[in-house]
């Protein structure tokens, strides 16, 4: 049998995280209420989100161009490593998220700036 430890790692505005790690791997669960925006950086390894409820706007900035795509219950998001990413929820979603490697972000601030300026609202 597997260990799991489940723990709540961040809470505001937007929803909160949770982390289950499960013989040393790590999973993400992250809800987000409608409006609200995560992510705004990119990972140094690549990473997948699997969509449980609701729905989300995704953008990604793939070499200079901009992929807008509307995502939502089912979809599966890979995201390669050193892509800069976010998320608006267009309604309360729930997704989780597991990346190839350590969580490490690198911020992107044409789209933290949009992050930051949804939680102000």
């Amino acid at each position: 049998m597997a260990d799991v430890e489940f723990v709540k790692v961040h809470e505001d505005v937007r929803g909160r995280i949770f982390k289950a790690i499960i013989n040393d791997f790590e999973f993400y669960l992250l809800e987000t209420r409608k409006g609200y925006a995560r992510g705004g950086h990119s990972h140094t390894v690549d990473s997948y989100m699997v969509v449980l409820r609701g729905r989300l706007e995704y953008r990604a900035m793939v070499g200079g161009r901009e992929i807008v795509r509307t995502v939502g219950e089912g979809d599966v998001i890979f995201t390669e490593k050193d892509v800069p990413t976010f998320l608006t929820a267009l309604e309360d979603s729930v997704m989780i998220q597991w990346l190839e490697g350590p969580l490490v972000t690198v911020d992107y601030e044409l789209y933290r700036r949009v992050v930051r300026e949804l939680m102000e609202k």
